[in-house]
């Protein structure tokens, strides 16, 4: 049997499709299958989610150093329990140079937005949320908590 070739809309839907799917945050997985001289390419989605975890630090610290990478369209959460008058230190890199972080305090008002450090005399006691993400792509991070 002759191998039949994917038709120019084929070819164009799926395309369209991988746009789409890229823009609303869902990584695509293209499986290639190969029976009896055809070849076609099935598409599976897996849909990417925010995450959310506890920075704590080490028994007599002050400090904490997170590692990690974050998918075009997510965020990592981090909370961080402090109490008012606490001076934060945040600092954030990330090797393509394009991770920034939002600061939200326990009651919900977001007091830096899209930067990549800051230090602040805390206002309020309770659990701090740390938002990162990527401007453009995919982030590898490297995030720097100091609480005094």
């Amino acid at each position: 049997m002759k191998r039949q070739p994917l038709s120019s809309l084929s070819i164009l839907g799926l395309s369209v499709f991988n746009c789409l799917a890229v823009t609303i945050g869902l990584t695509i997985n293209p499986i290639v299958v190969q029976a009896q001289g055809l070849t076609t390419t099935e598409t599976t989605l897996i849909a990417q989610s925010n995450r959310t975890r506890r920075i704590q630090f080490k028994p007599g610290t002050t400090s904490s150093l997170v590692q990690d990478a974050v998918v075009r369209g997510t965020r990592d959460i981090y909370l961080l329990g402090a109490r008012a008058a606490q001076t934060m230190n945040i600092s954030l890199s990330s090797v393509e140079n394009n991770a920034v972080f939002d600061l939200v305090t326990p009651n919900g008002v977001m007091i830096k937005q899209g930067v990549t450090s800051a230090s602040l005399v805390l206002p309020l006691n309770g659990d701090y949320k740390v938002i990162v993400g990527g401007t453009r792509g995919n982030a590898t991070y490297q995030l720097y908590v100091e609480i005094k």
